[in-house]
């Protein structure tokens, strides 16, 4: 049996105890889609808070509003992680937020020693906003960039459960994963994928001892092993959670 939908729109809005919309949701909802006094609209400020709420009044440049339901979504363990190897271009992050946002990853992470700019931040912000109205999740995916391989490594190696992501590998990934205990609580997972490079000499040294598996025989794209990796991963979670009940 599917399940009925009904679209209700969500906005971005800040949230301090009170919602604040943004002045550009408030032209798209006044303007653009004219709502108009009873619609029950979604706002979420990408953080877990999500609130319900039925509008009074729109304009361009305010909302007034009654609040229907409000809840706060806490993240749900494992968390999963993924680090590119190697620079990343802006056209590309843009391309990967969307899937791995709506995929339940909570960080992607690459190597880079020069921050991103406030233009570069600002493009990738309005990318994640569309994203958590289209997808109705409640969390931004956090962007990391590296000064190196082995400072992430260093960081994380302890506290998480690590892999990499090796075509050559003599064992699927799905097979490390598997073998992650469901009774016990689960570490944070940690992906590494090489960059479309692969990875260089000093990062398989470097990685040598981490659990290495493979998604396909076949080189893949970059974009394709991180989506691949993400839901593999949630799919296993899921099924471990399953049969926990």
């Amino acid at each position: 049996m599917v399940s009925e939908y009904k679209h209700v729109f969500r906005f971005f809005a800040h949230f301090d105890g009170l919602w604040h919309i943004q002045p550009k949701e408030l032209y798209h909802m006044s303007t653009v889609l004219k709502l108009s006094s009873g619609t029950v609209v979604e706002l979420c400020d990408g953080k877990g808070h999500l609130a319900k709420v039925a509008l009074k009044q729109v304009s361009r440049k305010d909302a007034h509003f009654d609040i229907i339901t409000s809840s706060h979504h806490l993240k749900s363990d494992p968390r999963v992680s993924l680090c590119v190897a190697s620079k990343v271009s802006l056209s590309d992050l843009s391309e990967w937020i969307p899937p791995l946002t709506q995929l339940g990853v909570d960080t992607l992470s690459w190597i880079n020693p020069t921050p991103l700019n406030t233009s570069a931040k600002e493009r990738l912000h309005r990318v994640a906003i569309s994203t958590i109205k289209q997808a109705k999740t409640p969390y931004f995916m956090n962007l990391s960039t590296e000064t190196s391989l082995a400072d992430h490594y260093t960081h994380h190696s302890n506290s998480c459960d690590c892999f990499v992501l090796d075509p050559q590998a003599p064992l699927p990934l799905i097979h490390h994963l598997m073998h992650l205990t469901p009774a016990t609580p689960l570490k944070s997972l940690v992906f590494y994928l090489g960059g479309s490079a692969g990875f260089n000499k000093e990062s398989r040294q470097l990685l040598k001892d981490v659990k290495a598996g493979t998604l396909s025989p076949y080189i893949l794209k970059v974009s394709t092993a991180l989506i691949s990796t993400a839901a593999l991963c949630q799919g296993v979670l899921a099924t471990q959670k399953l049969s926990k009940m």
